[in-house]
């Protein structure tokens, strides 16, 4: 199933998809069309577009790797485990959670609000965010016009989510998140 999925890509992007053999979890395959149940753990292969335009895609970290053999396009992206997009991803926010994980797009990764905090985030297309930050600079791109470095928490953070030592306040971001607040100068 994987080399179906990866028989396409560039090199530096298909040794990324062979985590597959390493791993004891089971593998799941849904066809153009279906919707992924993505609450299972689990090696997710989505074989071709993954269109869910209203929907909070939030993976199961190191349980759960995701695989789409085309396009993605939710509302919003929060990844703590593996996501791997051979296509483009579109959404309105991503946000990037874990020291130890990583997300590759190889196509463009368009979205309205990009927040990396320590996760690695690759796209080798290009990367299009109106609002950026990066805590640790693990935000590359092939397009080194759109590549971005560590990104201070007072450039883009609105004052009131800024503890005393000028750090964000995660659970008050968050509330602003939930509550659909801005949250960003």
């Amino acid at each position: 199933m994987v080399d179906r999925l990866v028989s396409n890509l560039e090199p530096a992007a298909e040794a990324f998809c062979y985590l597959e053999k390493y791993l004891a979890l089971p593998t799941f395959v849904y066809e153009p069309g279906e919707q992924p149940d993505f609450e299972r753990e689990g090696v997710h292969l989505v074989m071709g577009d993954l269109e869910v335009p209203e929907a909070v895609l939030n993976d199961l970290e190191n349980r759960q790797f995701i695989f789409v053999a085309g396009n993605l396009r939710c509302r919003e992206l929060w990844t703590s485990g593996w996501i791997f997009v051979s296509g483009a991803l579109r959404a309105n926010r991503v946000v990037g959670q874990s020291g130890c994980n990583n997300m590759l797009v190889c196509d463009t990764l368009e979205v309205r609000e990009l927040v990396e905090r320590g996760h690695s985030m690759t796209v080798i297309g290009e990367l299009k965010a109106e609002v950026f930050y990066s805590s640790h600079g693990m935000v590359t791109s092939e397009n080194e016009e759109t590549q971005h470095p560590e990104t201070s928490d007072g450039d883009v953070f609105l004052q009131e989510l800024l503890d005393e030592e000028g750090q964000v306040d995660w659970n008050k971001w968050y509330e602003f998140v939930e509550n659909e607040r801005r949250w960003h100068r």
